[in-house]
């Protein structure tokens, strides 16, 4: 729908009519980071901060906005509040600390910040964001992609770079794991990434210290999202078991017992199997999170609980009809 469709929606009542349809449900709100503005190229994950201080001030206000833990035992034994809702922040980036905080810290928000706890510290970078600051500092005016199918792409402007950049990260998820290094060597040496462009700071990784900081605050619960961020589906058996069981466990020595939830990398429901739902179940973890769209029940399956995923093209309009049930 369109920003004034749904504009309309909600002056015709929408959120009221819809209450019945969330009244018993969990809304699972799912970030990445936030940054000073939009960034640009275009870059889905990383959402302006005035956004974001919108929707949580809205959160705050409209909907009661519980630990991510509590709320979803809470759901299980059917004593979850109306309008519930429970915040998350996937991949542990640094201003999940600098920028987040301050802003779920002034509204009182509680948040769960999900780790991938093998890529850590300041110089450190997931791939796709590696990928980003190569289309963006990108001396070349088109990329070769035919090694993923997607023939010869324009990179002339900074609207084509981000449609460039979205079509790639997708096609990239679709190759077996054990490509990915040996593909992003090949597609950063093709762009020709200009080497005095500046620094990449919105995509910094939380580091050791950063992260205890985050996990003393009591706003702030952290839980596990793989070691390395792959999708499970695609990897051996014993990476399935190490990813989750790693995480898990460097989790679980932080406060002497498993962590209640876990993240799953990407998310899609082709993205995880029963192998990685077994794993999960064997570190002792209760609840485990996808991607897919919609609001928890207390008949949805425990290890694949849906989130609403907010990212930075969602029109305000949109993200409270969605938090309504639409």
């Amino acid at each position: 729908m369109s920003p004034l469709v749904d504009r309309v929606a909600l002056g015709l009542g929408a959120e009221r009519l819809l209450r019945g349809k969330r009244r018993h449900a969990l809304a699972i709100v799912m970030y990445h980071g936030v940054v000073e503005a939009a960034l640009e190229p275009f870059c889905w994950h990383q959402l302006p901060v005035a956004a974001f201080d919108q929707q949580i001030a809205w959160l705050a206000q409209h909907r009661t906005v519980l630990p991510l833990a509590e709320a979803l035992s809470r759901l299980a034994e059917g004593t979850l509040p109306e309008d519930a809702a429970a915040v998350t922040f996937d991949d542990g980036y640094r201003n999940n600390l600098t920028r987040a905080l301050p802003i779920l810290a002034r509204h009182g928000v509680p948040a769960t910040v999900f780790v991938v706890t093998g890529r850590r510290g300041h110089d450190t970078r997931l791939w796709p964001d590696r990928l980003w600051k190569a289309v963006r500092d990108a001396r070349a005016k088109t990329l070769d992609t035919s090694t993923l199918g997607l023939g010869t792409l324009d990179l002339g402007d900074v609207q084509a770079r981000g449609a460039a950049y979205g079509r790639v990260v997708h096609a990239v998820k679709e190759v077996d794991v054990s490509r990915w290094d040996e593909l992003l060597d090949d597609l950063v040496t093709r762009l020709e990434p200009d080497p005095s462009a500046p620094p990449d700071a919105d995509f910094e990784l939380l580091d050791d210290s950063e992260l205890a900081t985050l996990d003393a605050h009591p706003l702030i619960d952290l839980g596990p999202h793989s070691v390395t961020h792959p999708i499970l589906s695609r990897c051996s058996n014993e990476q399935v078991a190490h990813e989750v069981a790693a995480s898990c466990a460097e989790l679980a020595a932080r406060h002497d017992t498993p962590p209640p939830v876990f993240a799953y990398p990407n998310g899609r429901t082709q993205d995880f199997d029963e192998r990685a739902r077994h794993a999960v179940q064997l570190a002792g973890v209760r609840f485990a999170l996808s991607t897919e769209h919609g609001l928890a029940r207390r008949d949805s399956d425990p290890l694949a609980l849906p989130r609403i995923s907010v990212g930075a093209d969602l029109p305000f309009s949109r993200f409270r009809l969605l938090l309504a049930g639409a």
